[in-house]
């Protein structure tokens, strides 16, 4: 995944248990899962549901690993 400076990537709720793995390789990135929101930096992991509304934001170019597990 790459994103560019202050890129979103919104997404609508995934299938019911849904989840996402979401690994940081470059720059800070935040993802809001719902009304939580972790703030991530270089080698952090986040782990989410995605059967809600979510959210990945760039805060500069960014680059990650997203994936999407019982879509």
């Amino acid at each position: 995944l790459q994103l560019t400076n202050r890129a979103r990537l919104t997404s609508a709720p995934h299938s019911p248990g849904c989840r996402e793995h979401l690994t940081v390789l470059e720059a800070r990135l935040s993802v809001t899962s719902g009304d939580a929101t972790d703030h991530l930096a270089p080698g952090d992991v986040a782990r989410y549901p995605a059967a809600r509304p979510h959210e990945i934001a760039a805060e500069t170019d960014a680059r990650a690993i997203l994936i999407v597990q019982d879509s």
